[in-house]
């Protein structure tokens, strides 16, 4: 009987030093993300400012990439490749974040985008970037307009949000009013939006806007003020095709879930706007390795700080019980007349060991 109880004791010893060793870990890590990457948006650099400040090229280069999200292991990899095609700007269409992210995972990107992309960056709402209660309130304070446009050289870019899969009213009237006002003025224009008006998959149409009559009037915008290309993502892999007669694309995974079989890598697409007026589009794959890592691990911890410290803290005291052997308990036993301690007591060490 002493023996097995013995034995148990060592299993509860071990079992708690365990229990201890990994709670004081995660607490680590959750306390170094959230030192490093505080609830707290920096002001990122105006990109059409930092563009401005440059001389316009008759050809240049832009590299777009988007579906970041949640590409915790490899994301460094894919920016650093961004960044090193030395590209007159970037745009990154949408997918930063995944659905419902607080405001340390939207700093956590704003970050890396500013530690590593150095040139003008223009970033464009996705689906994932809105929250069920605050909308793009945090995408706002961390990235900017959910709207706008700018122009390079002799073209014109107009970014739209179609994130929550539609093209409602104050989008039509954006996009209509900036053409109207902007678009006599440049050779070309370029259309940047997160999710397309058709998924270009040939069995699969789920990835696209779902309302006709919105579709219908994209067309139409599209038609009547001669858009060059339009720029699209949210299907995770990579296509070119036609929508209102006019070339449109969608852009591969940039980490998020990769829809195609035939290549399984992450990348980003070089657009090439040639002085004859021709945009030419080159597809770079980067890496198929992706997914959380630790570092999503110490996200998702300091999420949940006070939580996480609260049970590190209860493992720490009762480790403290145990290597000062406070008594846990106490065997009670009856006595003619009265109540007594036993005079045996029964304690737990780090050890393992029974006084």
């Amino acid at each position: 009987m002493r023996a097995g109880r013995k034995a148990m004791k060592k299993k509860i010893s071990l079992a708690l030093k365990c229990i201890i060793g990994v709670g004081l870990i995660l607490a680590v890590v959750s306390f170094t993300c959230r030192l490093k990457y505080p609830a707290v948006a920096l002001e990122m650099p105006n990109p059409a400012e930092q563009l401005g400040a440059r001389e316009a090229k008759e050809e240049f280069n832009v590299v777009v990439f988007s579906d970041i999200a949640n590409n915790y292991k490899t994301m460094d990899t894919e920016l650093k490749a961004v960044n090193a095609t030395n590209a007159d700007f970037a745009i990154c269409n949408g997918d930063l974040v995944k659905y419902d992210s607080s405001e340390i995972r939207f700093s956590y990107v704003q970050r890396k985008l500013m530690r590593i992309i150095k040139m003008p960056l223009f970033i464009v709402p996705g689906n994932h970037d809105g929250h069920p209660d605050v909308g793009y309130q945090r995408y706002r304070a961390f990235f900017g307009r959910e709207r706008y446009h700018w122009s390079y050289s002799d073209t014109l870019f107009v970014a739209v949000n179609t994130g929550k899969e539609d093209f409602d009213e104050s989008e039509q009237h954006f996009l209509r009013k900036t053409l109207e006002q902007e678009r006599a003025k440049y050779r070309r224009c370029v259309l940047v939006m997160h999710c397309p008006p058709v998924d270009l998959r040939p069995n699969n149409k789920t990835h696209c806007l779902e309302n006709k009559k919105e579709i219908e009037v994209l067309e139409c915008l599209v038609k009547e003020h001669r858009i060059d290309m339009i720029v699209t993502s949210h299907v995770h892999c990579y296509l070119e095709g036609r929508f209102a007669g006019v070339p449109i694309f969608h852009t591969q995974s940039g980490g998020q879930h990769v829809r195609d079989k035939a290549n399984p890598n992450i990348g980003y697409v070089l657009m090439s706007f040639k002085k004859d007026g021709d945009i030419q589009l080159k597809r770079v794959d980067v890496t198929s390795i992706r997914g959380r890592g630790v570092t999503y691990v110490g996200l998702v911890m300091s999420e949940n700080f006070l939580v996480i410290a609260s049970v590190c803290l209860s493992a720490i005291c009762f480790a403290l019980f145990l290597l000062l052997k406070i008594p846990l308990w106490k065997n009670v036993t009856n006595t003619p007349g009265c109540d007594r301690l036993a005079e045996e007591d029964f304690l737990l060490d780090i050890s393992g060991n029974a006084d």
